[in-house]
């Protein structure tokens, strides 16, 4: 048997985008809303108030899962775009793990065979120079090298995007062919902790727990010589179908991918959002 969790509705969807600014300035202090009221109010801003926002996943929305094992089949986009992650095979699926980070549930994912498949995503990104930006609150439950969010092709071994963590370093990675680019940053542990990455078409921009790590980095990737085939969490598929790297021991309780270079006010609200929520 497997059960479904988590239906959500946008708070924008209901609430006239006028008033709800008026509601997030008041949250932010504008109009002198402290504590618990202005706790409330910033919880109105979801990721998906952020234009171009291709992906949301939430650990406590849309997951369906084994009602006895509570392995993961399916991940829904909460975004309205529809790019769902799933997994069908049963050796593959991460599991539901509850209580994990204040009182909110993860996405285990345990670096030696679960990962899932969101290839909707990838029809959003036609050059290697269109932006994007993510958005994602994790922990490593291992020490390796993970590949968390990546984008590849399975016929020639380029072009492939990833974000990747490891013991001891953070990375945004391209790959095409002969030529590799990755900017880095030092990141270390088994905490709990929220990042926001944007890539502008030459430069990539990296923020972990609001403190900025990768500044206007320099990122430029070539033209793509193969369109991108796939979008994975949690594994690096690429070369030919099936040849994995980098399998992922982490626990995800949040996941937004954007097609845009989203602003700084954006990214502020994003970690606004992080702090508020989870009280990182």
């Amino acid at each position: 048997m497997q059960s479904v969790f988590g239906k959500y509705r946008s708070p924008s969807i209901w609430w006239p985008e006028d008033k709800r600014e008026h509601l997030l300035n008041a949250a932010a202090g504008s109009y002198g809303i402290t504590g618990a009221a202005a706790t409330f109010l910033k919880a109105l801003f979801v990721p998906t108030d952020i234009d171009g926002c291709k992906l949301w996943l939430r650990s406590d929305l849309g997951v369906t899962k084994d009602a006895v094992v509570d392995t993961v089949s399916k991940w829904a986009d909460q975004s309205l775009s529809g790019n769902d992650a799933v997994q069908s095979i049963e050796g593959n699926k991460p599991l539901w793990v509850d209580n994990q980070l204040v009182t909110h549930p993860a996405i285990r994912f345990n670096g030696t065979s679960s990962y899932m498949l969101a290839d909707g995503v990838i029809s959003s990104f036609p050059l290697s120079t269109t932006p994007w930006s993510f958005f994602l609150v994790l922990k490593r439950n291992r020490n390796t090298d993970e590949r968390v969010l990546t984008s590849s092709v399975t016929s020639v071994n380029r072009p492939i995007y990833q974000y990747a963590v490891w013991d001891g370093n953070c990375a945004v990675r391209y790959n095409s062919g002969a030529v590799g680019i990755s900017q880095t940053f030092a990141d270390t542990g088994t905490a709990y902790h929220y990042y926001v990455g944007v890539f502008g078409g030459s430069t990539v921009n990296v923020s972990k727990d609001g403190t900025v790590q990768l500044d206007d980095a320099s990122f430029a990737p070539g033209a793509f010589d193969a369109p991108l085939e796939n979008f994975r969490i949690g594994v690096l598929e690429y070369s030919s179908p099936g040849n994995f790297a980098g399998l992922a021991g982490v626990d995800l309780v949040e996941v937004a991918f954007y097609a845009a270079n989203i602003s700084i006010a954006n990214r502020a609200k994003l970690i606004s959002y992080a702090q508020t929520r989870y009280g990182l």
